[in-house]
């Protein structure tokens, strides 16, 4: 039977893995990207710790676990790194309270980096393994473990991670048919107008009070394609045009979802994990390029342009071995010699053009593109490499003749059959265990029933099972995200000349970018510790109560609008007497009707008093 399931998913249009080699090269840029954005996300929420006492206990913690991510972004001891980097982001986010569906996602993607090893490329570890000695073959072995995949294995594995995405999207699906507002097709008609959850709340309100029939319609189409896409991931990914759909709408609603949805670095691990399972490096008409063999410059040039040629967009030949090109083409040897040349099928390109096209075929070398570009229609590109190849053997000298020799290929098993076999079982398992854990159906039976058996240790491994794995329902979208942007807080801090906003909430409750700019577009003030940890608690409970209880002292919006106070104080380093006013306001976006649904009246303030570092009241 699990034979048979590994062959249907071979025989589904699940894109076919065309290299291994360049895949891993893809997977390993990925890593870096990936990697780099978790360790942001770490370090915002450290440096946030120094401000919240409640916290600091953790912070060794947090260190540890940011070291596991570093480690996993350079690519050190690959498999051991990966599998403590998803240790690392289920601790961090627990011990921090910061947890959100983006660590789940993203430990979902980082299984299948572990399973297609990742770090082969690109890392401190592609460095080690071509050690010939007692290091390269302990790394070797270590790599062993997991074993070098073939093309159908790494089309499996991306499948697998494919299949955890499409679990956790149907499970939560079966959460949105139960809300009244995702029923009727209102959720994004009421979702993107909102301010706490919509980067660009304005433009959507502008749009609602213009033209909301037309908005509502969108809403309803984007609704029922949302649905879809939720539903049927898994059997449209035997159909043609079902797997085409699949791609792009899930491409579009993570894009979209990263520039205007308020969601930290969900999006993020979502664009990632699509652009890993999805897209293909394909080797298409590589540029052939010419090279003088015996000139130092010429070498080390190729020695860089090799390693950054991740998808094998050039292919790179001697002067030496090259007789027959020349002779066909019909150029000049001693030009070829002066000028480095590349043919294309039938397109020949010389000197600084050819750079240029180089740089157009590769995307690691994207961002040198208006420098070239610069370089190309002011002609200062072309006079500088004129005279960097007339003198080249008098800045750099020339070598003797030396031909390539074959790359070291390290010692490292090849994935077997019965490990995938292993593999497909525990996600089988593991599946089987989330749809009886998180179903409507059954996440409350299951837990009670459980716990009335004596059992309660079975669901707490069930729990860290599937957190480890990702598999997490996401409660998002719903009738309870909604309603955070009807009732919400806005801080001021009282000055000589009046009230100065504190930059959490603006004035309809919108998120501010406390620390500085917000260029990864995570929209949480500047840290995970604000967001999730603060503001996105004191909104959820806000719904659930009256503001003057809320703010009774001790009480829990209370709490945690003396976190935020004590923050700007440690943080701008305010001594002396401060006075904070915080203004409780509320409007009717969600159900009301016209312009003034998003009117907001203030129903509750409350003022707080801090004496150096210290509240007074």
């Amino acid at each position: 039977m699990i034979d048979k399931l590994i062959a249907r998913i071979d025989n589904s249009y699940f894109p076919d893995v065309k290299s291994v080699e360049y895949e891993q090269k893809k997977l390993a840029i990925i890593r870096w990207i990936a990697g780099s954005i978790i360790l942001l996300r770490f370090l915002q929420v450290l440096y946030t710790v120094q401000y919240v006492d409640q916290f600091q206990g953790a912070f060794l913690v947090g260190v540890v676990a940011t070291a596991c991510i570093f480690f996993f972004t350079i690519g050190l001891f690959g498999p051991l790194s990966t599998i403590a980097a998803i240790w690392a982001l289920a601790k961090f986010d627990v011990s921090f309270e910061v947890v959100t569906l983006g660590t789940n996602i993203f430990s979902q993607f980082l299984i299948v980096l572990f399973l297609a090893s990742h770090s082969r490329y690109y890392s401190a570890d592609a460095l080690l393994l071509n050690w010939k000695n007692p290091i390269g073959r302990a790394m070797a072995k270590l790599y062993s473990l997991v074993g070098t995949p073939s093309r159908e294995s790494l089309k499996f594995y991306y499948f697998i991670g494919f299949f955890s995405y499409a679990l956790v999207s149907f499970c939560a699906l079966s959460f949105h048919i139960l809300d009244e507002n995702w029923v009727a097709g209102r959720t994004p008609y009421a979702f993107f107008p909102a301010a706490f959850l919509s980067k660009y709340y304005p433009l959507f309100r502008e749009i609602v009070n213009n033209w909301p029939s037309v908005f509502m319609a969108l809403s309803i189409f984007l609704t029922i394609g949302q649905s879809i896409f939720q539903f049927s991931m898994i059997p449209l990914a035997w159909t043609k045009w079902g797997m085409r759909f699949v791609i792009f709408w899930g491409f579009s609603f993570f894009v979209a979802s990263l520039f205007f949805v308020n969601l930290s670095y969900l999006p993020h691990g979502e664009v990632l994990s699509w652009l890993a399972f999805f897209s293909r490096v394909r080797k298409r008409n590589p540029i052939v390029l010419l090279f003088d063999d015996r000139c130092n410059l010429c070498k080390k040039s190729v020695r860089i342009l090799k390693f950054l040629n991740f998808n094998g967009s050039v292919e790179f030949l001697g002067l030496s071995k090259a007789d027959d090109l020349v002779k066909k083409h019909n150029l000049d040897r001693n030009e070829v010699r002066v000028w480095l040349y590349g043919i294309q099928e039938n397109n020949i390109y010389k000197g600084y053009d050819l750079y240029i096209q180089i740089v157009n075929s590769n995307p690691l070398l994207w961002i040198l593109w208006p420098l070239f570009f610069l370089g190309r229609i002011t002609g200062i590109g072309y006079k500088i490499y004129a005279w960097i190849a007339n003198n080249r053997y008098k800045l750099f000298g020339t070598c003797e003749l030396t031909y390539p020799v074959p790359p070291y290929v390290p010692p490292i098993t090849s994935v077997k059959h019965s490990f995938m076999k292993g593999v497909l079982y525990i996600y089988l398992f593991v599946s089987s265990v989330f749809l009886i854990h998180e179903m409507p159906v059954f996440n409350v039976e299951v837990p009670k029933r459980l716990a009335e058996s004596g059992l309660s240790i079975v669901n707490q491994g069930m729990d860290q099972t599937l957190y480890f794995f990702g598999l997490i329902t996401p409660m998002v979208f719903n009738e309870d995200d909604l309603k955070m942007n009807q009732k919400f807080f806005v801080l001021y801090r009282l000055t000589e000349d009046g009230e100065e906003l504190i930059p959490i909430m603006d004035e309809n409750g919108g998120r501010l970018s406390y620390f500085g700019s917000d260029w990864l577009h995570l929209t949480n003030h500047g840290s995970d510790l604000l967001y999730f940890c603060t503001t996105m608690k004191h909104q959820r409970s806000l719904i659930w109560y009256d503001a003057d209880d809320f703010y009774k002292p001790d009480n829990y919006g209370d709490k945690l609008m003396r976190r935020l106070i004590m923050v700007d104080v440690k943080h701008r380093h305010l001594t002396g007497s401060q006075t904070y006013r915080v203004y409780i306001k509320e409007n009717n976006c969600i159900y009301g009707e016209g312009p003034e649904k998003f009117d907001n009246v203030v129903i509750f303030s409350k003022e707080f008093e801090v004496s150096n570092g210290a509240f007074v009241n």
